[in-house]
């Protein structure tokens, strides 16, 4: 079995570029497919493909000669998920947007590529909505949350995002740079985003960031409803709403607005 020893200097960039791999192309990839997404040679990406496998952060498909992220990152995570003050102090804060709105609330933290989903609401009867820990990533170019973060995140963030490429989900899809930055521009200058069924079609979120205690954005409060329902003359109000919310969310992490 491949060991940790034998690894050099720079192994934690070389695992980490590897697993990134996943998050931004999703689903099975092979070790050619690896060497060519991060620039690592296939024989060291063999090697370190290995190491992952051995250690339980990768999983190998046993009929076909592809690796899937494993099952030991899932445990990893939802410890990072609950020893975070953030995915404490939402829930209330979450179900409260939901009752108000009547709508669907998502929480999701950026990680220098794409948005965690942190925590979300799931609408019961009579109106009740409950929050639901959870862990899954999506964009952070064509959704609420997403936007709401990237709007103030430093120019080679956003850059670096657009060189990943834009991957169109619907028609609606921000896939032009230039379109997205005035997108962001505006984000930032009216205090919040807008999803028109970028990501899913006819879906419509908002979302607004939310700070930590220096200040720093560093994920994204939205609420979603159907396009019927979530209309231009009600955007508004909403967002309002959503505003509000994740004000107070950041100010439950230690935020205190100069």
């Amino acid at each position: 079995m491949t060991t940790i020893e034998n690894i050099s200097d720079s192994a934690p960039e070389k695992m980490l570029r590897i697993l990134d791999c996943f998050t931004l192309q999703g689903g099975q990839l092979s070790v050619g497919d690896i060497s060519k997404l991060t620039g690592i040679p296939r024989s060291t990406a063999h090697r370190w493909v290995g190491i992952l496998r051995d250690t339980g952060l990768l999983d190998q498909d046993n009929s076909r000669d592809v690796y899937r992220l494993g099952l030991r990152l899932i445990h990893l995570g939802n410890n990072a998920l609950w020893s975070m003050d953030i995915s404490r102090e939402a829930r209330h804060v979450l179900e409260a947007l939901s009752r108000s709105a009547g709508a669907r609330s998502h929480l999701c933290v950026f990680d220098g590529n794409q948005m965690i989903f942190v925590t979300r609401t799931i609408g019961g009867r009579a109106g009740r909505f409950n929050s639901t820990t959870v862990m899954e990533s999506s964009p952070c170019y064509c959704t609420s949350v997403g936007k709401a973060v990237l709007a103030y995140q430093p120019q080679e963030t956003v850059e670096r995002i657009i060189s990943q490429g834009l991957h169109p989900y619907t028609p609606h899809t921000i896939t032009d740079p230039d379109r997205l930055r005035e997108e962001l521009a505006l984000t930032r200058k009216r205090g919040y985003s807008i999803n028109n069924g970028e990501m899913e079609m006819h879906e419509r979120c908002i979302g607004a960031p939310v700070r930590n205690a220096a200040g720093r954005v560093i994920a994204g409060l939205s609420l979603t409803d159907k396009t019927r329902k979530m209309t231009d003359d009600k955007i508004p109000g909403f967002a309002q709403t959503v505003i509000k919310h994740a004000d107070l969310l950041s100010v439950q992490l230690g935020y205190r607005h100069s």
